[in-house]
C-alpha cells in the first residue's frame, strides 16, 4: 500500500505543498504523484537548474520498502481556487505505483543528476579555495 499525506500552506496567493509518500509494502516501489492544482508546480531545482524527478505536473521517484519519502513544491493560485474556508482541496493524487524491478541500486544511481564541482567550490589556479 502506498499512502500519501499532504499539507498546504497558502501565503500571498502561493500554495506551498509538502507531501509524504509512504511505502508499506515489502518491496521498493516506483511511484508517480501528480499535482492537482490548476497552475504548474514550481519545483525545487538542483544547482544546474534541473529538477530530474519532475516531468510537468508529475513527480516520479522510488520509495524503499517500509520507508517514507518527502516531496514538496509551490504553485501560484488562481483567483477563486481557494475556498471560503481558505482551503484548496486535495493538492496531489497517486498516479501509479509499481514494484521496482531489476538492479535497484543501479536504478537509483542512474536516476541521480550528473554532478561536478563548480568553480566557486574549488577556487581557481591563481587563488585556490577562494570564494
Amino acid at each position: 500500500m502506498i499512502d500519501l499525506e499532504s499539507e498546504t500552506t497558502v501565503i500571498d496567493g502561493v500554495a506551498f505543498v509538502a507531501v509524504t509518500v509512504t511505502n508499506a509494502r515489502r518491496t521498493a516501489q516506483r511511484v508517480a504523484v501528480r499535482s492537482l492544482l490548476s497552475e504548474p508546480p514550481l519545483v525545487p531545482r538542483e544547482c544546474d537548474g534541473t529538477a530530474p524527478a519532475w516531468e510537468g505536473t508529475v513527480w516520479r521517484g522510488q520509495v524503499a520498502a517500509g520507508r517514507t519519502r518527502g516531496i514538496g513544491f509551490a504553485a501560484l493560485l488562481e483567483d477563486g481556487q481557494m475556498g471560503s474556508d481558505r482551503s484548496i482541496g486535495e493538492p496531489v493524487e497517486l498516479v501509479s505505483a509499481e514494484r521496482a524491478t531489476g538492479n535497484q541500486r543501479a536504478d537509483v544511481v542512474s536516476s541521480l543528476p550528473p554532478w561536478a564541482p563548480n568553480r566557486v567550490a574549488i577556487g581557481s589556479r591563481e587563488h585556490p579555495g577562494e570564494r
